[in-house]
């Protein structure tokens, strides 16, 4: 079951915002406290932005967005993706693409006329380029992130 994340879910997404940080090159340049953590997912959740994926009554996957203008476009509302994690166990299943799904239908309907999804590099691969790639979405650019 996918559903909008609530306050009661903050200690499940820390523990899985956890997991990402340590899979992700993220975890080689920044250790947030858990405080820090927990306050950006309650801005998140009170923003209407967060879903979850519950199996059996615990949380194994999450997605958040955002809405803004482009930048380049002021006129046109963009939805963007700020977080996107399933346990390793559940990857294999629908659940990335029933979160995904809500959280284009959220998108749509808060007025987004785009969505734009980060794709995570690890070891120099991207896992999820092809599945982005077969629900319609084209390569625009990637992050790229350094310590200053």
């Amino acid at each position: 079951m996918v559903r909008q994340a609530n306050e009661q879910d903050i200690d499940q997404l820390t523990a899985m915002a956890r997991d990402f940080i340590g899979y992700s090159a993220y975890g080689t340049m920044i250790s947030p406290s858990d405080d820090d953590i927990r306050t950006g997912i309650s801005a998140i959740i009170r923003s209407g932005g967060m879903f979850v994926a519950e199996v059996d009554g615990k949380i194994v996957g999450a997605i958040a967005g955002a809405i803004a203008p482009m930048w380049f476009a002021p006129s046109i509302p963009c939805a963007i993706e700020l977080a996107w994690w399933v346990d390793p166990a559940h990857r294999m299943t629908r659940i990335p693409f029933r979160l995904m799904a809500t959280l284009e239908t959220w998108a749509k309907d808060a007025g987004a006329k785009f969505l734009c999804m980060s794709e995570l590099v690890v070891d120099g691969e991207t896992p999820i380029a092809r599945m982005l790639a077969r629900m319609g979405y084209v390569n625009t650019e990637r992050s790229h992130v350094k310590e200053i």
